[in-house]
């Protein structure tokens, strides 16, 4: 760097020896080089020694350079320096103050873009196009204000620019982005001429807003327009359809796509791949893969989402074990879905294996990957690691220490979990929904109903985060395992939010085990109310009945579940043999093994029978039929 700005110094001083024409020509094109270079190094001390040196070269700051600065400063997000810059101006032009405000809106900041917009219609220079197009891109990203929007499509319908293209297209693109599709669609409608852009961000705008109608039916409208689409306009049906599970109108669009010529492209394959999996379409996905020419890493990573977000964990771990070439980089995506799946099966070793591969590539201090190894850890019992893997990662990295606190929090290390929460609070780290969740959590499972109802209370005053539903949840299951019931009850009660299923069925199960019946039935028909179809609201309300002796009430409850076909959803449990996952289902027999597997279960029953007694008759088999005279 110091040998470029020596050669760059060297060049500038003997330009001054040329004549003013020629040496005005030659510097003009000198500086932007370097201030390009400035840009692409990240170097800001680079930015300003080229000024100094272009000062010291006898020339004062024009509007050509004020604004390459100005851009410069802006694109490193320096935009401190870019305003001083235009201070120190001379003169300036409608270029320069459009820089400021593209500037602004690149790192979001949407307040301070309309400030500039306006501050240049006050000395009188006139917005052109790029100050609309700029001020729109900062909408776009923007909460909604209507006035501030209505303000900006107010001044281009007088002065004209509304009929450009490109401002009604970031007017729709605004609106859609701001769940205002009305306003986009009389935008779109009102222009003379649409282009492919026009009609992709209606399409994108809806299927943004979820609107699977409205989007489909300008999709064919625009065909039937001979407006020939786009690979952004198939990723937006892509993007609703499968939203809505709509897994027919899925394949046809896939046919469309195969027909049209994109499948070839890598983006289109990834929003297919996405698209199946969330339509639950796992064999149709797997055999998209299976006909790609040449995997990247955009695919891999597609389709671990896929099957970890749809629940499918050992089918993750499988497929990347079969199917991962060496060749391909991994990156952090790849590492934290592997150890989602891991975390979510408890399978310690397979979770080492792939921490050491984020090692070997270096990408272990990803803020992704090192919350996902805490996570991995805590959840597989090795506290001690995951506290290891916590200690090596950045203080700001607010994901671990979420995990470290729920890690803690789970296995019941509740002065740990007090401890760190108090250590975010002395170094400055703000505190989130899953902190506090993280903190309840500990108060629930260690009986502290004092200390989780003052923090519940103080929530939002000392922390800034207002209590949500799965909040309330903690305490009322706090209350209810310390026989509480009455006072959870007055809790939910008083709750600011609704209740939901949720937190009536903690109630509910609250109640089965401290046999208080009639608060469990007034419960089970809130529940009911909610979800008539709720299997576990009827076998817990039969669960409650027998565990209290009240064997004729549990029998009709069971047969009211015969009736209307109700069964309990089976359990499923994990196990690892060998480096092979094996699943289980509660009354499974279809594992190659299950005959020796019930032997084996029957012999270690049979050894507990021996030692033990049986505390409940109940226990025994709740679908088992009890005599009257029992």
């Amino acid at each position: 760097m110091k040998r470029l700005m020596h050669s760059f110094s060297h060049l500038s001083f003997s330009s001054l020896q040329l004549p003013t024409s020629i040496k005005t020509l030659v510097l003009h094109g000198l500086y932007p080089q370097a201030l390009k270079v400035s840009v692409e190094v990240r170097d800001l001390r680079l930015i300003e020694q080229t000024y100094s040196l272009f000062v010291k070269s006898g020339f004062s700051l024009d509007k050509f350079l004020g604004s390459s600065i100005i851009d410069c400063f802006s694109k490193l997000g320096n935009l401190h320096h870019a305003h001083r810059f235009l201070q120190d101006m001379p003169e300036t032009d409608t270029v320069v103050w459009n820089t400021l405000i593209s500037g602004h809106s690149r790192i979001h900041e949407t307040e301070d873009a309309f400030h500039i917009f306006n501050n240049l219609r006050k000395i009188g220079l006139k917005p052109d196009v790029f100050s609309l197009s700029s001020l729109l891109k900062a909408c776009n990203i923007a909460q909604y204000n209507k006035s501030a929007h209505l303000q900006i499509q107010a001044h281009c319908c007088k002065t004209g620019y509304l009929s450009v293209s490109a401002i009604s297209n970031a007017l729709i693109s605004m609106y859609g982005r701001c769940q205002c599709i009305e306003e986009a669609k009389r935008v779109f409608d009102e222009m003379v001429h649409r282009d492919c852009v026009s009609w992709n961000a209606l399409l994108s705008g809806s299927a943004e807003n979820g609107l699977i109608g409205l989007t489909l039916e300008m999709f064919y409208k625009m065909r039937h327009s001979f407006i020939k689409e786009n690979k952004f306009t198939l990723a937006s049906v892509l993007e609703v359809l499968s939203n809505w599970r709509a897994r027919e109108q899925t394949k046809e669009i896939h046919a469309h796509i195969i027909k049209s010529g994109f499948i070839s492209d890598d983006s289109m394959v990834t929003c297919l791949i996405r698209a199946y999996g969330k339509c639950d379409e796992i064999e149709n996905m797997m055999h998209l893969f299976s006909e790609i020419y040449q995997v990247h890493l955009v695919h891999l990573n597609a389709i671990l989402a896929s099957l970890v977000h749809g629940g499918y964990y050992e089918n993750a771990l499988k497929f990347f074990r079969d199917t991962w070439d060496s060749k391909v980089a991994i990156d952090g995506i790849t590492i934290s879905l592997l150890l989602k799946a891991c975390g979510t099966l408890s399978t310690l070793e397979q979770g080492k294996t792939i921490h050491s591969m984020a090692l070997k590539c270096g990408i272990n201090q990803d803020n992704f990957v090192g919350s996902a190894l805490v996570d991995v850890y805590c959840k597989c019992g090795n506290i001690g690691d995951g506290r290891m893997a916590f200690d090596e990662l950045s203080e700001d990295n607010m994901a671990a220490w979420n995990a470290m606190i729920m890690g803690y929090a789970q296995h019941g290390y509740v002065e740990e979990v007090f401890k760190l929460f108090n250590e975010m609070i002395i170094l400055g780290i703000n505190v989130d929904e899953i902190t506090c969740l993280g903190f309840l959590y500990s108060c629930c499972h260690s009986g502290r109903v004092k200390e989780a109802c003052s923090f519940l209370n103080s929530m939002s005053e000392c922390h800034g985060v207002i209590p949500q539903l799965e909040h309330y949840a903690c305490l009322v299951d706090l209350l209810g395992r310390v026989g509480e019931l009455e006072e959870a009850k007055r809790h939910i009660d008083q709750m600011p939010v609704s209740p939901d299923a949720q937190i009536w069925q903690i109630l509910l199960s609250a109640c089965t085990l401290h046999g208080n019946v009639e608060l469990g039935k007034v419960v089970s028909l809130k529940l009911l109310e909610m979800q008539p179809e709720n299997n576990s609201a009827h076998v817990v309300l039969s669960h409650l009945h027998a565990s209290v002796g009240v064997w004729e009430e549990a029998g009709r409850l069971r047969e009211v579940m015969k009736e209307n076909i109700i069964q309990k959803e089976p359990g499923t449990s994990w196990l690892q043999v060998k480096g092979n996952m094996h699943s289980f289902f509660a009354n499974d027999s279809s594992h190659v093994e299950s005959n020796e597997i019930r032997l084996k279960l029957q012999e270690l029953n049979n050894q507990i029978r021996a030692t033990t007694e049986l505390e409940d008759f109940f226990l025994c088999s709740i679908y088992t039929r009890v005599p009257d005279n029992s």
